[in-house]
């Protein structure tokens, strides 16, 4: 279960996204012709599946929401002999640790997500067309059903202020 984002430009564009995605940012850029996203985009073309460590989540960020399931943890303390006080202490403590961690994590992806999101944009303004996919996998990038998605287009700005959401071919416009 991992994201994976496939770009699509128009042929002209398909060189500098070639040559130049390293020196944007740290992540891999492999043509894609096999995948069932490339379907997706108009067939001239050209796609290339954005990758870095072997996905695309560090890429991608989802507002993800953590549920502490306080209750379960609650009773496996009580049985462990632990005064009311003292689980809502450790309780306490737990939620805010995780909370510094996943504040950490997310630090980290959102600078490589706008960098991959800025590289997109140098794209579009060498006057590309540009259209870009993400989707969550559960099997195969090659041979995983996809829905219909939704075509969005947002501005430049939009694109490089938030992002895109997942599931849908959104075209990035001036």
């Amino acid at each position: 279960m991992c994201w994976f984002i496939t770009l699509a430009v128009n042929g002209e564009a398909a060189e500098k996204v070639r040559i130049s995605a390293h020196t944007h940012s740290s992540v891999n850029v492999a043509e894609s012709s096999g995948t069932t996203a490339c379907a997706l985009f108009k067939p001239e073309m050209a796609k290339f599946l954005i990758t870095m460590g072997g996905c695309s989540c560090s890429l991608f960020h989802e507002i993800r929401t953590a549920k502490l399931d306080s209750e379960k943890k609650r009773a496996q303390l009580r049985r462990k002999g632990w005064s009311e006080a003292k689980i809502e202490r450790a309780l306490a403590e737990s939620c805010e640790a995780n909370k510094r961690n996943a504040e950490a994590r997310d630090a980290a992806r959102d600078v490589q997500a706008r960098r991959f999101r800025e590289f997109v944009v140098s794209v579009f303004d060498e006057g590309a067309e540009v259209q870009v996919y993400c989707h969550s996998y559960q099997g195969s990038v090659v041979s995983e059903q996809l829905t219909r998605p939704v075509h969005l287009r947002v501005t430049r700005a939009q694109f490089l202020a938030s992002g895109f959401p997942a599931e849908s071919v959104v075209s990035v416009a001036g």
